[in-house]
């Protein structure tokens, strides 16, 4: 069972990606639903999920430096940078976390991302 921490500073998007993952990815339990990277380091560390879907652009650290932070103290989770922005201008993002444009065809990259 996939377990899943998503933040993102939009709440209606976060809430709209929470129904999306639990509709098309079977068994996957959301641990934590948060609005800023401060929240997003406490919750990683308080309960370890297997995946990380986190905004760039958010309050507190941004999601490259959050991305980081969770990276170093938990390396068997995987993290996934979305964004709005073009991928070329995202700042601090470390090499192993990788990036999915919000927008159209969203939905099926995160669909083959639990499926992988």
């Amino acid at each position: 069972m996939p377990r899943v921490l998503l933040a993102d500073d939009d709440d209606a998007f976060r809430e709209q990606l929470a129904e999306e993952l639990r509709t098309n990815v079977a068994g996957l339990e959301i641990v934590a639903s948060v609005g800023d990277g401060h929240q997003a380091v406490a919750q990683a560390m308080t309960h370890s999920p297997d995946t990380v879907l986190i905004d760039y652009g958010m309050p507190g650290p941004d999601g490259g430096h959050a991305a980081a932070v969770i990276r170093q103290a938990l390396p068997a989770t995987r993290v996934v940078i979305l964004t709005g922005q073009e991928t070329a201008k995202l700042e601090n993002v470390p090499p192993d976390v990788e990036v999915l444009r919000k927008g159209a065809g969203l939905e099926s990259a995160l669909s083959r991302l639990f499926l992988a």
